[in-house]
């Protein structure tokens, strides 16, 4: 596992959700649209799944998908799987693509990109934690943000 701010996510073997956490799951084709329907989808989940009166979860979901299509293979026809949970204290969202993974490094402070190249900067600022989950034939990407 490649990993940004981030411990080890808790296993759950054999244990349900606790009754009060919430989860939905939305897939957007891959694409140029892509990014603004995950953003139009998480929107109409409604509170808490898509609570931010700031913003921040949009804005780093739009990163991700946007990572998925340029650089995961999401390309059209190819789906980008989105994934939001909340529990209290806790909102989490995963984007999953179909490319083979990655290792992250952050751009070295003196040579930024010419061209994009900040979303998992954004991420790494902005979350409080955040990882890559590589699997066989996918790749995760997730954060987590305190919306409570």
């Amino acid at each position: 596992m490649s990993v940004g701010k981030v411990l080890p996510r808790p296993e759950r073997r054999g244990r349900t959700a606790p009754e009060h956490a919430k989860r939905a799951e939305f897939s957007v084709p891959g694409g140029p649209e892509a990014a603004a329907d995950a953003r139009q989808q998480l929107a109409a989940l409604g509170d808490p799944l898509a609570a931010s009166p700031d913003g921040m979860v949009s804005l780093l979901l739009t990163e991700l998908v946007t990572n998925a299509v340029r650089h995961g293979g999401a390309q059209d026809g190819q789906r980008v799987a989105v994934t939001v949970e909340h529990r209290p204290g806790l909102l989490r969202v995963s984007v999953s693509d179909s490319g083979p993974g990655f290792h992250w490094r952050p751009p070295a402070p003196r040579r930024p990109p010419a061209e994009g190249g900040y979303g998992l900067v954004l991420v790494d600022r902005m979350a409080q934690r955040w990882g890559i989950e590589p699997g066989g034939d996918s790749t995760t990407v997730w954060f987590e943000l305190s919306p409570d």
